[in-house]
């Protein structure tokens, strides 16, 4: 039996069945799917290491034996695992970007000056304020589902989201998609990441379902957060295009209200050294 643990939010155990279906229909052994409950989900309050809110009490987890793998989204993974483990497989990826959820569903453009929008992220705050300076961004967390339900009730016009996350969860809403070229997403967003100890069997099983298109743009994005020094907490965000042999980058970091953007082209034979070196444009 092979157990993947996870946080026990909707979409997260959502998301870990997806992988537990994609393991069992390629090895002839039970999956099991464990919840565990992580500092992010036991805290009302964002006083946490944010670097490791969502992952720590997995990776515990697995070095103490309850659990054999974790099942992450990968946009909430810190910078570095703890010692022994490592993200072994990239088995499932979505669309990276953003929707824009409203009552009528209309373009970011076409809102009203004055609008309020909720979002708990300072990347997507920073775009909002460089595109839509007239629009108010306000505070909003919580799960995909709670925030959707929750922005009109706190009197917002809309609510900014990822795409992936309300596919999964297969949310019935009025959404205008945001191009990720210019409305740039987090590192790792819409992919969903396995973590087991490096020397265990579960490791090896656990590579047999990966995506390797999804594991390049993990290993681009994750070089260049890591260049960064940052985490999802970071305002920054970085877009992967693959084409063939060579990828198309677009990313930007935000500094009090500026923000510099860069792109580059390059070969996908050093997926790492295309995030460093967008990474390092963009620190210069």
């Amino acid at each position: 039996m092979i157990k993947l643990g996870t946080r026990p939010s909707r979409l997260a155990m959502i998301q870990a069945e997806m992988v537990r279906e994609k393991l069992t229909s390629a090895i002839d052994e039970e999956v099991q799917v464990i919840p565990i409950k992580t500092d992010g989900d036991l805290s009302d309050k964002y006083q946490i290491n944010l670097k490791s809110a969502f992952t720590r009490r997995l990776e515990y987890a697995i070095t103490d034996g309850r659990i054999d793998a974790a099942v992450h989204s990968l946009k909430d993974f810190p910078p570095q695992p703890l010692e022994g483990l490592d993200l072994v497989s990239f088995p499932i990826s979505h669309d990276p970007s953003d929707y824009l959820i409203t009552d009528s569903g209309i373009d970011l453009f076409q809102l009203k000056s004055g609008s309020t929008i909720g979002t708990g992220s300072a990347r997507r705050k920073s775009l909002l304020k460089f595109y839509r300076p007239d629009l108010i961004v306000q505070p909003l967390r919580g799960n995909v589902d709670t925030r959707v339900g929750r922005y009109k009730e706190l009197g917002m016009d809309g609510v900014i989201l990822s795409a992936a996350g309300l596919i999964r969860l297969g949310l019935k809403t009025n959404y205008k998609r945001l191009d990720p070229e210019f409305f740039i997403p987090a590192a790792g967003q819409g992919i969903i990441a396995v973590e087991a100890l490096v020397s265990a069997r579960a490791a090896s099983v656990i590579k047999g379902v990966n995506d390797p298109w999804a594991e390049i743009r993990a290993r681009i994005e994750r070089a260049f957060l890591k260049k960064l020094g940052g985490d999802c907490s970071v305002p920054a965000g970085i877009y992967v295009k693959v084409q063939e042999v060579t990828a198309y980058l677009k990313g930007f970091i935000a500094s009090g209200k500026s923000l510099k953007f860069s792109s580059l082209t390059g070969k996908l034979d050093d997926a790492e050294g295309l995030g460093t070196d967008l990474a390092g444009e963009l620190l210069h």
